[in-house]
């Protein structure tokens, strides 16, 4: 039984979505049995800030230090610690932060992307270059205390900005080189302490203290906390998927897509989820020409974030060509 794939876009793997066919719907990360996913780790910013300025300057307004489109490209997983114990805060007083953690973590979808040098990490604000490393290895899927590839900015006002877990050769620039806002300084990787490709992006004020440009103001355009539930992609398998499975291997290094299911086989079908809140509904149908073979909906329990969901069914129709359709809040927004 085959189901026929889709074409490529430039900026994301063959068989993806194609940019206007990801189609974003109002809601929250949803998981069966699951959790939300983050992506640990911090690689350590240099042990000292750079020498401040002699004249003090307005600290710098930041654009969004990652490209691409938010929801199908790359969605926040973790916001700076506001507590200064064991529990968990993030600026909006919600718990979307692990503990300890210093800077914001933006995902990537997974490996996929990275493959393809995408997204591009950007420069948030004007500054010159005062660090750089870019020779460790970036697909790391577990904590670890080892060295990340890294840029470090130091702006106008002494304050730094620190772009942490960067693909290995990504890194466009140098120490002493002046950048501009916006500018290319490497690729979302996962060199480091890292469980997934994210960036870590970290600010540091003159006297090396921990900022949140997200709890002072300082994002030129901030996105949302609660961002609309969008489909960052989907991994579709000739085996019966596990929650353990799904959210440390294939939703974060998925193989290719399978194109057929040998008939009473088993079909797995992995989704990675951006952003949401409570109540948005996600259906999945697996059909032929002649309608629904198998029909799976439910409510997300779960909000914000990346969040991981995964169908199991058995493939018991009649051999031909079949189609899988993924909805959310009611609007189509793939199929294979």
């Amino acid at each position: 039984m085959g189901m026929p794939g889709r074409a490529g876009s430039s900026c994301r793997p063959a068989g993806f979505l194609p940019p206007l066919a990801v189609a974003g719907f109002r809601g929250g990360g949803f998981l069966i049995g699951g959790f939300l996913m983050g992506a640990c780790g911090d690689g350590g910013a240099p042990s000292a800030p750079a020498p401040r300025p002699t004249t003090p300057s307005v600290p710098p307004q930041f654009g969004w230090p990652v490209g691409g489109e938010g929801g199908a490209d790359w969605v926040i997983g973790n916001h700076v610690d506001h507590d200064p114990g064991s529990g968990l805060r993030d600026y909006r007083g919600g718990e979307r932060v692990y503990d300890g953690h210093d800077g914001t973590d933006i995902n990537s979808p997974n490996f996929r992307w990275m493959d393809r040098d995408f997204p591009p990490v950007l420069a948030a604000a004007p500054g010159r270059v005062t660090g750089t490393h870019d020779t460790e290895f970036d697909r790391n899927t577990s904590a670890a205390d080892i060295p990340w590839n890294f840029v470090e900015i130091t702006h106008d006002d002494g304050s730094r900005t620190i772009y942490g877990h960067l693909k290995k050769g990504s890194v466009a620039v140098s120490p002493g080189e002046t950048v501009a806002s916006g500018q290319h300084l490497g690729v979302v990787g996962s060199s480091g302490n890292s469980t997934r490709p994210h960036l870590h992006f970290e600010v540091r004020s003159p006297s090396d203290r921990v900022l949140d440009p997200f709890l002072e103001g300082r994002w030129l355009d901030p996105p949302p906390y609660d961002s609309p539930l969008a489909l960052m992609d989907f991994n579709v398998t000739a085996r019966h998927l596990t929650l353990r499975e799904h959210f440390s291997e294939l939703l974060v290094d998925p193989p290719p897509n399978v194109d057929s299911v040998a008939g009473g086989g088993m079909l797995g079908v992995g989704l990675s989820l951006a952003g949401g809140v409570p109540g948005d509904s996600i259906r999945l149908t697996l059909q032929d020409g002649r309608g629904a073979l198998e029909d799976w909906a439910g409510l997300t329990e779960r909000f914000g974030g990346h969040s991981p969901l995964f169908w199991n069914t058995r493939a018991s129709g009649s051999p031909g060509t079949w189609e899988i359709a993924i909805e959310g809040n009611g609007e189509t927004v793939a199929i294979y």
